[in-house]
């Protein structure tokens, strides 16, 4: 009987304290926490290609040169198939000019440039079987950030997290791709990324 009730003892105190424990744990009930739905949004500076002692800045990161020289590729191809629809989903919705020293401010359509880099590609009578090679000197692709490209100010719809493809037409490759005879695309790099400028 006395074991019986030293073991009846036994699980009452470990009984209790593990109630104690569980109690012990448990956060005392709390005001309402308030919401922070009506917080401000986090300030970010924007990137910039310049910094002051003090001010906020945001950074760039470098990367996506493979991805702008990818879009080069898939651009030159598209103009030489004539592609009208493919050539307008790499595009956005405006596209700026890059060429030339100034920045310039006149942005077109989307429709009317895809229309306009198709048509003068299919007027040059290329070979289907053309590679992008033939038509574009590999050797001459150069990426860089535009902030780096454009020192006078950034072509209207450029940012200055875009990259510029610099390139150089074959002889066959001129005439094909006229529509982009400055040599130059500017591509906003991103799982999507599209051609802001030429």
């Amino acid at each position: 009987m006395r074991g019986c009730s030293l073991f009846a003892c036994a699980v009452a105190l470990s009984s209790c304290g593990s109630a104690a424990y569980v109690s012990a744990s448990l956060p005392p009930a709390a005001t309402p926490v308030p919401s922070s739905a009506r917080d401000p949004a986090p300030y970010f500076p924007p990137p910039s290609a310049t910094a002051h002692t003090g001010a906020p800045v945001g950074l760039m990161v470098s990367g996506g040169e493979e991805q702008a020289r990818q879009v080069l590729v898939g651009l030159v191809l598209a103009m030489r198939d004539g592609d009208e629809a493919f050539i307008a989903r790499m595009l956005s919705e405006r596209i700026g000019h890059a060429g030339g020293t100034g920045a310039a401010r006149t942005t077109w359509p989307r429709g009317s440039i895809a229309h306009q880099l198709a048509v003068g590609a299919a007027a040059s009578h290329l070979d289907p079987d053309a590679t992008f090679e033939s038509l574009v000197d590999p050797a001459t692709i150069r990426v860089t950030p535009a902030a780096a490209q454009f020192t006078s100010g950034l072509p209207a719809g450029v940012a200055v997290t875009d990259l510029v493809v610099l390139f150089s037409p074959t002889a066959l490759g001129r005439r094909a791709l006229a529509g982009l005879s400055g040599g130059v695309i500017v591509v906003r790099p991103g799982p999507d990324p599209i051609i802001v400028a030429r």
